[in-house]
C-alpha cells in the first residue's frame, strides 16, 4: 500500500516560487488503475515523480507499504526505483540501435541479473505485450503502439509494485491507444498503475480510480480509501511486534529487526530499508559490453568522434610540445649564456659606467685644456692627465671577504636568484706542469721545452714567439693559443672545470653542453679529461705540448718552417688507453723557485729540467680519465682549455 500524506513541492527559481503540489494527502491500493487528471501546471507530473521517488518532497511523507521514506538515503531512493517502480514515457525512450530484447532486458542489467536470465526475462516481458515475434527488430521498424508496448515490456520486467505512465497514449491514435489501454489494465489486475493522462474519456472506460489535481491539490477522488493513516514505520524499533499486522501492512521487516533493542547511538543509523533492496548499479563488465556495442552499432558515429577527438589531441599536444621545446631552447640558451658570460665579481675593477658619465666619448679631446688661452706660444694639454686620473678614481675594491659570507649564509636572499651552476670561487693560481713525451725526455707543457735559443727573429718560429710573448704582455699572461705558437702559457692548456652546486664535482651545464665520448667526468681531485672538437679531434701542436706526441717530430717541423721549407704530417691516431696512461705532474709556481745560498735570493728553476726530474715525487699527480667533445647545437664553448 502506497500513502502520499500531506505532501508539499515547491519549485524555486531565483525568487519565483512555484508551488506545485500544496499539502497533497493520497492513499493508494496495492493494485488498482488510477488515472489522474487535471489541467497542465496542476502537479499531475509532479505527483507521479514523487511517487516514482524521481523528486523529493519539501514536506509532508511518502509512506511506502507502512515504511516511511523521510530517512531514505541516496541507496535506497536507487533500490526502490529500480525493484518496486516500472516507468512507462509518452516517449517511449527506446535506444534506436538497439534491438527491442535488449531495450527491454536494460533495465535488468543494473539488478545483477545472469546473462541468460536477463534473455529470459526480456522475451516474456515481450511475450506479456504480445510483440515476442518482434524481438529481433529495432525501434525504428515498429509502429507507435509497438514501440509503446515495448516501453511498458521494459517497465513490467523488473516485476515492480507500481506501474507509472506519463501520458502513455499522447501520441497514439485513437485503436492505438485503445490496445495499449487494454494492456495498461490487465497490468493493473496485479499491481498498481497510476497513469497521468489528458483523456477524460480514456481514464473513465479503463481506469477503476480517477484523481482530479487543481492547483496543487485533489479537488475530486472518485474511489478514495479510508481515511484513517497506519503510523509509518522509520525506525525499526517501530516495527510492530504483532505478525498479523506486518502480513496486513505488507511490510518488509529487515533481518535486523530480529536483533535485541539498539543502543542510542546505533539507533540513529537503524530505519526500515526500502522492500526488495538490492544492487543497485551497472557490473563493470556489463558497462564495458555495452559501451563497445554502441561503438559498434554506430561506425560512422565512432569514427567521426575518434577522428574529431585525435585532431583535437594532436592540436593540443602540438601545442605543449611547440610550448615546452621553445621553453626548453630559452632554458638552453638562458644557461649557456650565463655558463659563457657568467656574472663575474673581482677583488678589484674599472667602474666603466663611472667613466663614461664624466667622459661619454672615451677618448682625450683639445677641448679638455686645462684653460682657455692665446695662440701666441705652446701650451700644455692636461686631457690625458685627466683621463689618468679619472681610471684611477674609478678603480673599485671590492670587499670580498664579507661578500663570501654573505654569500656562505644559507639564510641570505640571493640564493633563491641562483641558478643550477650554482656560486663558485677561482683563484689566480700560477702553476707548470710537467709531463714525459714518448722519448723519455720530461718537458714543460707551457712549450718553453720547444723554444730555439737560436732561433732568429725573422725566421716563422721567432715571429710566432714574439706575437705570442708580445701578446702575453699585452693581456698580463692570459694569452689564448695562437696558431702555430707553442710557447702559450700553461693556463691556456689546463682549465678548472665548473664545479656544480651541492658538492657536485662537474657542473650540470658543463654535461649538457658537452658529450662523453669515452671514459667517466671526474669524480676526485687531480682527475681531468680532455676536451677535443666536434670532430674528435686535438690540435697537433697541442698534442705535442702535452707530451703525447715525440719531441724530435716537433723540432724537425720546427727546423723545416724556420728554413723555409713545406712541411708534411701525418694523422696520428691515439687511443684512449695511451691518453689515460700519460701522467703528468704539477708544480705550484712557488716551488718553482729555490734560494740561492750566495746571494740569498729565490731564482726560477722551472727550465732546470733535472732539477725538477728530482722534485717529481712531490708534484700534485693528474691523470686523464676520459675524453669529451662539444655537443653539435653548441654555440658558445663553456671551457677554453684543452685538459
Amino acid at each position: 500500500m502506497l500513502t502520499i500524506s500531506d505532501v508539499t513541492k515547491t519549485y524555486v527559481t531565483g525568487d519565483l516560487h512555484q508551488q506545485a503540489l500544496d499539502h497533497v494527502s493520497l492513499r493508494l491500493r496495492d493494485s488498482e488503475f488510477v488515472a489522474i487528471l487535471g489541467p497542465s501546471g496542476s502537479g499531475k507530473t509532479t505527483l507521479l515523480n514523487i511517487i516514482g521517488g524521481l523528486d523529493r518532497y519539501d514536506e509532508g511523507d511518502l509512506i511506502i507499504n507502512g515504511i516511511s521514506t523521510k530517512n531514505y538515503r541516496n541507496r535506497d531512493w536507487d533500490a526502490y526505483r529500480n525493484h518496486s517502480v516500472g516507468f512507462v514515457f509518452q516517449s517511449y525512450n527506446l535506444i534506436p540501435h538497439q534491438t527491442i530484447a535488449a531495450n527491454v532486458e536494460l533495465a535488468l542489467t543494473i539488478s545483477g541479473i545472469s546473462r541468460k536470465e536477463r534473455k529470459k526475462r526480456a522475451l516474456d516481458a515481450l511475450e506479456q505485450v504480445g510483440l515476442s515475434e518482434q524481438a529481433h527488430k529495432r525501434p525504428n521498424q515498429l509502429s507507435g503502439g509497438q514501440m509503446q508496448r515495448v516501453a511498458i515490456a521494459r517497465a513490467l520486467v523488473n516485476n515492480p509494485d507500481i506501474l507509472l505512465a506519463d501520458e502513455p497514449t499522447g501520441a497514439l491514435d485513437s485503436d492505438t491507444s485503445m490496445v495499449v489501454m487494454n494492456l495498461l489494465k490487465k497490468v493493473a489486475q496485479q499491481r498498481l498503475v497510476v497513469m497521468v493522462t489528458h483523456n477524460p474519456e480514456l481514464a473513465r472506460i479503463y481506469a477503476t480510480r480517477i484523481v482530479k489535481l487543481k492547483d496543487g491539490k485533489i479537488v475530486a477522488d472518485s474511489r478514495p480509501l479510508a481515511r484513517h493513516i497506519q503510523p509509518a514505520i522509520s525506525n525499526v524499533d517501530d516495527l510492530p511486534t504483532d505478525t498479523s499486522t506486518i502480513a496486513h501492512t505488507h511490510t518488509a521487516v529487515p533481518s535486523t529487526c530480529h536483533a535485541s533493542t539498539p543502543t542510542k547511538k546505533s539507533r540513529k543509523r537503524a530505519y526500515a530499508r526500502p522492500k526488495n533492496s538490492g544492487k543497485t548499479s551497472m557490473g563493470f563488465l556489463t558497462a564495458l559490453a555495452l559501451s563497445f556495442n554502441n561503438l559498434r552499432t554506430k561506425k560512422a558515429r565512432t569514427i567521426l568522434t575518434a577522428f574529431a577527438g585525435s585532431i583535437g589531441i594532436i592540436g593540443i599536444s602540438t601545442i605543449l610540445s611547440l610550448s615546452n621545446g621553445v621553453n626548453t631552447y630559452i632554458t638552453d640558451i638562458q644557461k649557456s649564456t650565463m655558463a659563457s658570460y657568467p656574472i663575474t665579481i673581482e677583488a678589484q675593477a674599472l667602474d666603466l659606467s663611472g667613466m663614461l658619465k664624466q667622459n661619454p666619448t672615451g677618448m682625450a679631446t683639445d677641448s679638455q685644456a686645462s684653460s682657455s688661452h692665446h695662440k701666441d706660444g705652446v701650451y700644455s694639454n692636461s686631457a690625458d692627465a685627466q683621463m689618468l686620473s679619472q681610471v684611477s678614481t674609478n678603480v673599485k675594491k671590492n670587499n670580498l671577504s664579507d661578500f663570501k659570507k654573505y654569500l656562505d649564509n644559507p639564510s641570505s636572499p640571493i640564493h633563491q636568484y641562483v641558478g643550477s651552476n650554482g656560486i663558485t670561487y677561482t683563484y689566480d693560481t700560477q702553476f707548470n706542469v710537467y709531463t714525459h713525451e714518448p722519448g723519455g725526455e720530461l718537458i714543460n707543457t707551457d712549450g718553453s721545452s720547444f723554444d730555439h735559443e737560436n732561433a732568429s727573429s725573422d725566421s716563422m718560429m721567432g715571429m710566432m714567439r714574439q706575437q705570442s710573448e708580445l701578446s702575453e704582455n699585452f693581456m698580463g699572461g692570459s694569452t689564448s693559443i695562437s696558431f702555430g705558437s707553442p710557447t702559450s702559457l700553461t693556463a691556456n692548456l689546463f682549465q678548472e672545470i665548473t664545479p656544480g652546486s651541492n658538492g657536485q664535482p662537474v657542473s650540470s651545464a658543463i654535461k649538457d653542453a658537452y658529450r662523453l665520448v669515452d671514459g667517466s667526468w671526474p669524480q676526485h681531485a687531480g682527475e681531468t679529461v680532455l676536451i677535443a672538437n666536434k670532430n674528435n679531434e686535438v690540435s697537433i701542436l697541442t698534442l705535442y705540448q702535452l707530451g703525447l706526441l715525440p719531441a724530435d717530430d716537433y723540432r724537425k717541423m720546427s727546423d723545416q718552417i724556420d728554413q723555409g721549407e713545406p712541411i708534411s704530417t701525418d694523422v696520428h691516431r691515439l687511443s684512449y688507453s695511451n691518453i689515460y696512461n700519460h701522467p703528468f705532474y704539477l708544480f705550484p709556481a712557488a716551488q718553482s723557485y729555490e734560494k740561492q745560498s750566495e746571494t740569498g735570493i729565490f731564482a726560477d728553476t722551472s727550465a732546470d729540467v733535472q732539477h725538477m726530474e728530482d722534485q717529481l715525487d712531490s708534484a700534485i699527480k693528474l691523470s686523464i680519465v676520459g675524453v669529451v667533445r662539444p655537443n653539435k647545437d653548441m654555440k658558445t664553448p663553456l671551457m677554453n682549455g684543452t685538459i
